[in-house]
């Protein structure tokens, strides 16, 4: 290992005064006082002493940047960002500079030495050195020891050596000031031969405090880390007999012994570091497990009292004083020259370092392959601890489902606890209410059976014969009327379940058409054929129709005389095949085949409208109802709005032919945002108007004639989609336009592709899907909300699910699509995915738009008729 050496950094100054040189003598206890020159001369004794230094000037270090704040004591340490300790000596006080503006004052005032020294945690200088009293320094040099914290015995000889230091002749500390350029030179002349004197002392001097300090930071470091090798990690103490186990870790044997004696199952143990399985020696004995040797020696060294044998090389241990030198193959062992010449004459062998070269690269190359193997364990422990993390959020996952499902049937069965207490409070009122009326009743009949009796007893007691034969008629007549009175039994109210053999079905011969809520009534009775009065009935029940992909709203409703109707919407005409099941058992008649043909719309009546004096209707077109029952119809060809209450009396005209806000050029179609406001396509004026219907007044209009987005070419319908956005229908554009409620075109459909539209007449907008009728095309087509087509129906024609100039379209309240089939004059339905399901049986003149009321009518007008028809 090579010493470190003790550097000496001399900070000079640039005052030009003589400075004095202290030499400390043990034997004399007296300074010598010497003056050197600074510059030049001072560099040629360090470099004779062959001591490394280096001479920084004061601005220099105090600026330095890795340097930390400096203290103000007589004595100061200063680290550096390089981890280096700097021991800062001083004569005088130190002065903090000021922070102030143009004001910096001297930091020192007096010469300094600074004697930098590798820095440890433990090393701490804070005593000023330069001290008159050499027994003060002693003892505070021996404080400086003990900061150490090395051992009582260790501390001694360390001491012991370090005082050594002051029985040479002279012990010298540097403290230079800057003298004046000429001086130097002169001192520099007559003291020459005096400096020549004091070198071969200062060599020692430097040598010895390097040593010193060498021991001290280098050795301490060094005997910690070999108590660490050698400690067992079982007792916590110095190895005792050594012994290697499998995975390589080293304990006491005895330690071991014990261990494995309390631990092992199956013939194996678990290693006290590493955890892995360890079989038992044969026949459990531990001493014949394999030696550790390398912690033998380091026992031995740590062992001897004289800490500088650690860093001796090794000898042989028959002569004491020869180094092990070689190595002999033949007997695997290491040997010093004279072994060589005794004992191994003959063998095959080398030095040490050659023989351990193809060692050395074979323990490196499993090295290198151990921390491969250890680096791929590594990243399968990282993965393992993920997964384990992973798992801890799944399995805490998972349990929050599981409560919050848990929490969910709680909740449920909390919901079928209320329903089934409020069934039979229900119950409990409906059946005392029925006692008291029957107890009512009996009372009054008793009451008057009491009054006959007694009116009777009191004509043949107290009247004469004559009266008792004229009322003898009227008291027959009571008397059997009082006898002719049933009595209602009133039985105690049983919840004996419902039997499914017992049970049946009623309104089954009644017609079912497609799109069109079919009705029937389960009958379900006890075993002893009674109405079933069973808390839980409903939720017992099973209703259950097939196909299921073409029907809706199937619901299963108690009735209060205890019986259920059950009900469902058959999208589409054909055979239903029904099954029933009560308490988990189907009825004796179940399954069975449920018919359901074409609906038949029909036509119940017309709108009985009562114009004002001069009004009438030209063209109807555009309708709606709001929940009010007024009706507005949009008159096409008499340019303007109708509004009517559910009496049919006029309300209000609004608007005439014309141009400006409130006027009309052949409007088409209306839509009701609410009870009071509308939105009105004015087809020829290419724009929508926002009208409040109750003062006639034009609230907003947006649009103008043009192709660019937002702009209109004969708006016909207008629409609204379930995100509130209007949905507008342009003809001569061949496209619809979504808005947003301020007039903002957000984007178009069915303006591009092979399947674009031609004279796009009615929009409306269902579960992301807009269905279209193409006028001149006889289609009606389906696109989503990115413009993709995605299907069509209809052709041209007069038969089922064929068009002629489709117009209008609506939903019914069972989702049924209404199609005004204008030329064809009947209005057609149609399931959402395009098959025909029913039409009107009687003729309509050219109707052109339809929609349905509050109340379940459906209302369409006829352009041609010039009327409004009510459908059923």
């Amino acid at each position: 290992m090579k010493e470190r050496q003790l550097s000496v950094v001399v900070v000079p100054w640039v005052r030009p005064f003589f400075s004095e040189f202290c030499v400390y003598s043990a034997v004399m206890q007296q300074p010598s006082r010497i003056i050197f020159l600074w510059d030049t001369f001072l560099r040629m004794i360090l470099i004779l002493m062959r001591t490394p230094f280096c001479v920084a000037q004061r601005d220099s270090l105090f600026k330095c940047k890795n340097m930390t704040k400096i203290f103000k004591e007589d004595t100061a340490i200063i680290r550096a960002k390089n981890n280096n300790m700097i021991l800062m000596l001083s004569r005088g006080n130190l002065t903090e500079e000021s922070k102030e503006k143009g004001k910096q004052k001297d930091l020192i005032n007096r010469n300094l030495t600074f004697l930098m020294i590798p820095s440890t945690d433990k090393l701490v200088f804070s005593h000023n050195l330069l001290q008159d009293n050499i027994s003060e320094f002693r003892r505070r040099i021996y404080m400086l020891i003990n900061s150490w914290s090395l051992s009582r015995k260790d501390e001694r000889v360390c001491y012991k050596r370090f005082l050594l230091l002051f029985h040479f002749p002279l012990h010298i500390f540097l403290l230079i000031s800057v003298v004046n350029s000429f001086a130097y030179l002169l001192w520099a002349l007559l003291c020459l031969r005096g400096i020549k004197n004091y070198y071969s002392q200062l060599s020692v001097c430097a040598r010895c405090l390097n040593n010193l300090f060498f021991k001290a930071i280098v050795m301490e470091p060094l005997v910690e880390n070999l108590k660490k090798q050698v400690t067992c990690s079982i007792c916590l103490d110095t190895y005792s007999d050594p012994k290697i186990i499998s995975c390589f870790h080293t304990f006491c044997c005895k330690c071991l012994e014990e261990h494995a004696r309390n631990t092992q199952k199956q013939g194996k143990f678990s290693c006290p570091e590493c955890q892995a399985d360890i079989e038992l020696p044969e026949g459990n004995r531990f001493d014949r497990l394999p030696t550790s040797f390398h912690q033998n020696s380091l026992v031995g060294l740590l062992e001897t009292e004289d800490r500088e044998a650690l860093l001796k090389p090794p000898f042989c241990s028959q002569h004491k004083n020869e180094r092990l030198r070689y190595f002999c193959f033949s007997c695997e062992a290491c040997i010093c020259p004279v072994c060589f010449a005794e004992d191994h004459r003959g063998h095959e062998f080398d030095v040490i370092e050659k023989a351990l070269q193809e060692d050395k690269k074979y323990i490196m190359l499993n090295v290198d392959t151990i921390k491969e193997e250890a680096k791929l364990f590594r990243e399968e422990i990282k993965k393992l601890e993920k997964t384990s993390e992973d798992v801890e959020v799944t399995i805490a996952v998972a349990k929050q489902e599981v409560s919050e499902a848990a929490q969910h049937v709680i909740t449920k069965m909390r919901q079928q606890e209320k329903q089934l207490l409020d069934s039979l409070e229900m119950t409990r009122r409906k059946r005392i209410e029925r006692i008291h009326s029957a107890k009512q009743e009996l009372e009054s009949l008793v009451k008057q059976m009491n009054q006959a009796a007694e009116f009777a007893e009191n004509l043949v007691q107290r009247s004469s014969g004559l009266n008792i034969i004229q009322t003898k008629t009227t008291l027959k007549q009571k008397f059997q009327e009082l006898r002719g009175v049933e009595i209602s039994r009133h039985h105690l109210t049983t919840f004996k379940p419902a039997k499914a053999a017992k049970s049946t079905i009623e309104g089954l011969d009644r017609t079912f058409q497609a799109g069109v809520e079919a009705e029937f009534t389960l009958c379900p009775k006890t075993a002893d054929g009674e109405i079933s009065n069973q808390a839980d009935l409903n939720d017992q029940v099973e209703f259950l129709i097939k196909p299921t992909q073409d029907v809706t709203n199937v619901t299963v409703q108690g009735r209060e005389d205890g019986n259920l109707k059950l009900k469902f919407t058959p999208i589409v005409p054909g055979a239903y095949s029904v099954e029933v099941k009560i308490n988990g058992e189907k009825l004796p008649t179940c399954p069975f085949a449920l018919p359901v043909k074409e609906r038949q719309l029909v036509i119940v009546g017309e709108l009985d409208l009562k114009f004002n004096q001069g009004q009438k209707l030209k063209g109807p077109t555009g309708i709606a109802v709001n929940r009010q029952g007024d009706i507005v119809v949009v008159d096409n060809l008499g340019h303007c709005v109708f509004v009517f209450n559910k009496e049919g009396n006029c309300l209000k005209q609004i608007g005439k032919e014309g141009t400006d806000p409130g006027q009309f050029k052949c409007p088409t179609g209306v839509l009701l945002l609410n009870d009071h406001e509308v939105l009105v396509a004015d087809a020829l004026n290419n724009r929508i108007q926002h009208i409040n219907i109750q003062t006639g007044t034009v609230l907003k209009t947006f649009g103008k004639k043009g192709e660019r987005k937002g702009y209109f070419m004969a708006p016909c319908s207008v629409h609204l989609d379930h995100a509130e956005r209007f949905v507008v229908t342009e003809l001569h554009n061949n496209r619809v336009q979504v808005m947003s409620k301020e007039g903002e075109a957000l984007f178009t459909v069915g303006d591009s592709g092979p399947e674009k539209l031609s004279t796009p007449y009615s929009c409306i907008h269902y579960k992301n899907i807009f269905l279209v009728t193409d006028r001149d095309k006889h289609f009606i087509k389906a696109f989503d909300a990115s413009n993709t087509f995605l299907y069509k129906f209809g052709k041209k024609g007069n038969q089922d699910g064929q068009f002629n100039v489709p117009c209008g379209m609506c939903l019914d309240g069972s989702n049924n699509l209404l199609v005004c089939d204008s030329s064809n004059n009947r209005v057609q339905q149609f399931s959402l995915d395009g098959r025909f399901t029913g039409k009107t049986i009687v003729p309509l003149l050219g109707p052109r738009r339809i929609t349905t009321a509050p109340d379940g009518r459906i209302l369409v007008s006829c352009k041609v008729a010039k009327k409004i028809y009510i459908l059923r």
